[in-house]
């Protein structure tokens, strides 16, 4: 008989990702360096819009991530914040989550949204994961830009 639980370890998939960095402009100080993983989009679901990647998880591994930690998706122009989880509920409605398959590569979705869509992205294009900073990016002073009534 077959047993009930079958534990595949996945950990040493190798990687198709490149290592990248970034610098960041920050307003409050020095700019700021950011590395991650620049890997490619190998499918995306037609239905439900998620991304499926060739990057594993070597690759979250290796930025210091850990899961639950927050983390960078950049695809094309698009970038946009996500949690390392293991299920979709890991994130609230509208936000990105990135967690393994089955087969051994990170999967990139969105919780009761179309991942693909909101990031503009398709087959064959690259998808960067880098860590996650929080830092106010330089702009035009918010206050300065409004209209303001006469008195």
């Amino acid at each position: 008989s077959a047993p009930d639980d079958v534990t595949v370890d996945l950990s040493d998939r190798i990687s198709q990702a490149v290592p990248v960095e970034h610098v960041l402009p920050n307003a409050d100080g020095p700019d700021v360096t950011i590395f991650g993983r620049r890997g490619r989009i190998v499918a995306v679901d037609p239905v439900y819009g998620n991304i499926e990647t060739d990057m594993v998880v070597a690759d979250l591994y290796d930025l210091g991530l850990q899961p639950g930690d927050k983390l960078r998706l950049l695809c094309g122009q698009e970038a946009r914040p996500a949690v390392w989880g293991t299920t979709y509920a890991d994130v609230g409605a509208g936000e990105f989550v990135v967690f393994l398959t089955a087969d051994g590569t990170l999967r990139v979705a969105m919780n009761g949204g179309q991942a693909a869509r909101r990031l503009n992205s398709h087959v064959g294009e690259s998808l960067e994961i880098t860590i996650w900073i929080d830092i106010r990016e330089p702009g035009p002073d918010i206050e300065s830009e409004r209209p303001r009534r006469k008195k």
